[in-house]
């Protein structure tokens, strides 16, 4: 028997072909060829949507146990225990986001120092330290657990967008918080205030200008219509969370929304300027090239620091002329006696027991390592010098009471794994204070990939927002509590930078020049320039 050439057709009959293979024969004969063809596709399309539903349910799912942050078991939450059970889904994910392994090996290296610091704490040189491994343990595994939670988001946001993964973030947190409002001291404060304006801020991300009232003449004809546009809409929202805040006594998240309302400002105001640039470049003006990525990063660099400078010295006079109202002029007054004159020191003493210690002892502690009496003598007499007197409940008892606790993440990772603790909170504060930069300077970071053009003025808001909260707990927040909003923070910073970067070989979507964006569908330049449908394929 001859063997068929490429050219001419198999000698074996294609109703034929199974049984020559050995298989049993198709149905139907020849007209069995005609299902595989049509059958065969749609169910491959059914088994598509099933599967992306199921993982888009799975990332929301993921998303709403990691904003609840319950401890379930030895210090793990349930949106922790998830990222450990689905670490081989999302681990190859992590490697389209700059920075997120990086975190994690920064992370398990903290532990491992964390370890030979406790080690090293019990034996003579190290000051003959107690360590109890119940809390070492339980510390441990809540940093581990935060952090394994970021490649959970991460993953998410391979379907989900930034505003369904905030989303879901935000309405765990507000349904864990409302559980603990019986008793709360201040609700505000404490439990609703973050979730409902992340909440508020992606209700506005889904709208667009909101219609503010008509102008009409004396005879009741309509002049013009008054609109308030997507910037205006959510810095109204952000004053108005900070007005709430301040009289609910939640004076630096209150703060936290001025200054994003104000950078919110900023960015369309730039972005309008440069989109003026644009048209006047293309139009053939010289002089209308506007400055570059690094010198956006520069002014707007500039200023945050202006910005920083006028509240902290415009933000006392104001407390203590009484015009928040009585009680935070009491309070005020009481902090800025304490901390000789300043706001930060007399509100939070903590920092000066923290740079006692790190004198002493500038390798850290270790994990679980019990504070001695040498210990509790050094920070005293760094804390007496801010007002708190020996014998001050707060100090014997919480910082010092059985383990260390600085009401610092710095502080505290510190603490924990010494001069690699402090490694991983300088990068996580490069990565949030870069992610403000970014965002407000409106274009893509020097030498990297992020995208921040296609997010509207709300989502922006809520990267930003999110930065300063977690720039604010690095410093002043205790890590057991505040370290899950710190890794939310990081992880919306890198899901911000727009679709995860693809694989070699894929098709990136073409760049609309930013001209041509922000004209109208109704301008001329718009209706000569071609559309996908009519563009040939690459």
């Amino acid at each position: 028997m001859t063997l068929p050439s490429p050219s001419r057709p198999s000698p074996i009959p294609a109703a034929a072909a199974p049984a020559a293979a050995g298989l049993p024969p198709r149905p139907g004969g020849p007209a069995g060829r005609r299902v595989g063809p049509i059958v065969a596709p749609a169910v491959a399309r059914a088994r598509g949507r099933q599967g992306r539903f199921l993982t888009g349910a799975a990332s929301v799912g993921g998303a709403v146990l990691i904003g609840m942050d319950r401890t379930v078991i030895l210090s793990m939450t349930g949106g922790a225990l998830v990222a450990i059970a689905l670490l081989p889904v999302w681990w190859p994910t992590l490697r389209r986001f700059r920075g997120a392994r990086l975190m994690l090996a920064l992370t398990l290296a903290t532990l491992l120092s964390g370890i030979a610091l406790a080690y090293f704490s019990t034996t003579p040189a190290g000051g003959l330290h107690d360590v109890d491994v119940r809390i070492g343990l339980g510390a441990a595994l809540r940093v581990l657990g935060v952090a394994l939670g970021v490649g959970l988001l991460l993953w998410g946001r391979r379907l989900l967008t930034l505003r369904w993964l905030v989303g879901a973030w935000a309405a765990g947190s507000l349904v864990a918080n409302v559980l603990d409002l019986p008793g709360s001291v201040n609700p505000w404060k404490y439990q609703l205030g973050l979730p409902v304006t992340l909440l508020l801020l992606v209700a506005l991300a889904g709208r667009g200008a909101v219609s503010r009232y008509r102008r009409s003449d004396r005879h009741g004809r309509r002049l013009r219509s008054r609109r308030i546009g997507a910037t205006g809409t959510t810095a109204l929202a952000l004053l108005l969370m900070a007005a709430v805040c301040a009289v609910n006594d939640y004076r630096s998240f209150g703060a936290m929304n001025a200054i994003t309302a104000v950078l919110v400002l900023y960015r369309a105001r730039r972005g309008d300027r440069a989109a003026r640039r644009s048209t006047a470049a293309a139009r053939g003006r010289t002089g209308a090239r506007g400055p570059g990525g690094r010198a956006r990063l520069v002014v707007a660099a500039v200023l945050l620091a202006a910005i920083g400078v006028g509240i902290y010295r415009g933000v006392p006079p104001l407390l203590l002329s009484g015009a928040l109202g009585a009680q935070l002029q009491a309070q005020a007054a009481e902090q800025i006696g304490l901390g000789g004159g300043s706001l930060l020191a007399g509100g939070r003493p903590e920092s000066q027991a923290t740079l006692a210690l790190m004198q002493v002892r500038p390798e850290g502690f270790g994990l679980g390592v019990v504070p001695t009496t040498q210990d509790l003598l050094v920070a005293r007499a760094a804390l007496q010098t801010v007002g708190l007197q020996p014998g001050n409940g707060y100090v014997d008892r919480y910082m010092f009471g059985g383990q260390i606790r600085l009401h610092s993440i710095v502080a505290d990772l510190w603490s924990l794994g010494g001069l690699v603790g402090l490694l991983l909170a300088a990068f996580l504060v490069w990565t949030l204070a870069r992610a403000v930069l970014v965002q407000v300077a409106g274009a893509p970071a020097p030498g990297g990939a992020e995208d921040t053009t296609a997010q509207g003025p709300a989502l922006t808001a809520v990267v930003v927002l999110m930065a300063l909260l977690g720039l604010w707990d690095l410093g002043f927040g205790p890590i057991f509590s505040d370290y899950s909003e710190v890794m939310a923070a990081f992880a919306f910073a890198l899901a911000a930078r727009g679709t995860p970067t693809p694989r070699r070989g894929a098709r990136r979507p073409a760049q609309v020049p930013a001209a041509t964006a922000r004209r109208g569908p109704g301008s001329r330049s718009s209706e000569r320039a071609p559309s996908r449908s009519t563009t040939s394929p690459a």
